[in-house]
């Protein structure tokens, strides 16, 4: 009987009055202190034996910002009423083409906020720690209504562990998952998907894998001459090209397409040049 009391107590009226306290301390913090993450962290940390353990102490670990910590709070209060049983990841690198896990549903469509750019290592994928790939990460933008286009995929519940699992190990050169809001791509208005929050992989600046703020012809020139276990590089960027014009033709996205067009020149050259070299071996053999 004591058990059961105690575990009707900490899913019934325990988690609300964590959730006041936490709401508290969240609009002191900022009221009062600047940098109020710390302690909302500390806060959160405390939850990891009431709400979600696994999921809460993870939570700790990488949040970043007070939008983070929001979104999560958010999260906790409609957690007890929410009775969503499935949950989306959104795909803009390879994800977009090859999505090796059961999903219940592929919604193509975007987030905002971000750009795309071609700034993180890739030693296992796409290239090795000698000579490593370049593959793409997601940088916050300037301006809040820039469009990242991709994927969304639905997890059915049964699934989820084994996919999370599964993604963390693939993107596990330096990326971390975040949540975000998705904007659906709505074909017809029978159809009408609202925008919902799904989770991401991105590979922050301070990440080791984080390869800085490369040129155009620099990430040409690593992805022209780079391949890992997964293919070459250029694979990969033919590949995400490919299908941002299938998912999304109306879009430029013009560090893609201008990093193509770029590799495309490098390739093109090296055929010259062994054209040339072997016509130069072909004439000397002649003679």
């Amino acid at each position: 009987m004591a058990r059961v009391t105690c575990s009707y107590f900490c899913v019934g009226f325990a988690p609300a009055v964590v959730y006041t306290i936490i709401l508290f301390v969240f609009f002191v913090s900022i009221t009062f202190d600047g940098n109020s993450m710390l302690s909302l962290v500390l806060v959160l940390y405390s939850l990891t034996q009431l709400l979600n353990p696994c999921q809460m102490l993870s939570f700790c670990w990488r949040a970043r910002t007070l939008t983070d910590i929001f979104c999560l709070l958010i999260t906790l209060l409609y957690a007890p009423y929410k009775q969503e049983t499935n949950v989306w990841v959104f795909g803009y690198g390879s994800l977009i083409w090859k999505a090796d896990f059961p999903y219940e549903k592929r919604v193509v469509g975007h987030i905002k906020g971000y750009v795309r750019r071609f700034y993180q290592k890739s030693t296992d994928h796409r290239g090795v720690p000698s000579r490593p790939g370049r593959v793409v990460t997601l940088l916050q933008s300037k301006n809040p209504d820039e469009e990242v286009w991709g994927c969304a995929y639905k997890i059915a519940t049964e699934n989820i562990e084994s996919v999370t699992q599964h993604l963390d190990h693939r993107e596990r050169g330096g990326y971390e998952r975040k949540d975000v809001l998705f904007h659906p791509l709505n074909h017809s208005q029978s159809e009408e998907i609202e925008p919902f929050h799904l989770f991401i992989y991105i590979g922050h600046e301070d990440n080791p894998n984080f390869a800085g703020h490369e040129d155009i012809e620099t990430i040409a020139g690593h992805i022209a001459e780079c391949a890992g276990a997964s293919g070459h590089n250029t694979e990969y960027l033919y590949n995400l090209a490919a299908s941002m014009r299938t998912i999304a033709p109306t879009i430029y996205d013009e560090h893609l397409y201008e990093l193509e067009d770029a590799v495309k020149r490098i390739e093109m050259s090296k055929k010259k040049k062994t054209i040339e070299l072997d016509r130069h071996n072909h004439n000397i053999t002649v003679k």
